[in-house]
């Protein structure tokens, strides 16, 4: 991994991660936490630019609205505490096969 996908990753980590999850919080009324496989985003690449916009806000907009009424919210509440992200390859895919 290069050292512009390592700057792109210390930014997510450290700006745009921390805000998504106390997002997260504020929707849900719960602390859902990020397990993010970083090693996987190699194959990213410079796509990494984009991942607060097209990962991390698409699955906040998700969380809101499944939040969107009090039978969605407590769904999320009791059934979601983590939200894993991994970057699949064509070798990862054929391992699992």
């Amino acid at each position: 991994m290069g050292l512009k996908e390592r700057r792109i990753i210390y930014r997510i980590q450290t700006e745009q991660l921390p805000y998504r999850v106390e997002r997260l919080k504020e929707i849900s009324g719960v602390d859902i936490h990020y397990d993010i496989d970083w090693e996987s985003m190699e194959a990213a690449g410079e796509e990494l630019e984009n991942f607060d916009y097209y990962v991390l806000n698409h699955i906040t907009q998700a969380i809101d609205w499944l939040c969107s009424d009090p039978v969605g919210k407590q769904a999320v509440q009791q059934g979601i505490q983590k939200i894993v992200i991994t970057t699949w390859t064509t070798r990862t895919r054929k391992k699992l096969h």
